[in-house]
């Protein structure tokens, strides 16, 4: 392991920041080609809601990492 000094920035602080909705990891994982996905939480009011769910839904045509 080589410990590298800098700032943590997560998909939740990124949902935060574009939309002001507070995210929160509700549960991960999956089986059948679901795996690394991710169930949210959003709170905030309507409009943040909205944003986040539209960003999030922007995301779901992104194809797989192949790496």
């Amino acid at each position: 392991m080589l410990p590298l000094s800098g700032e943590i920035f997560t998909e939740l602080d990124a949902i935060r920041l574009l939309s002001g909705a507070e995210a929160v990891l509700l549960a991960a994982g999956g089986i059948y080609g679901a795996e690394g996905a991710s169930w949210l939480g959003l709170d905030g009011s309507q409009e943040q809601v909205e944003a986040a769910a539209r960003l999030i839904r922007g995301l779901e045509s992104e194809p797989p990492c192949e790496a």
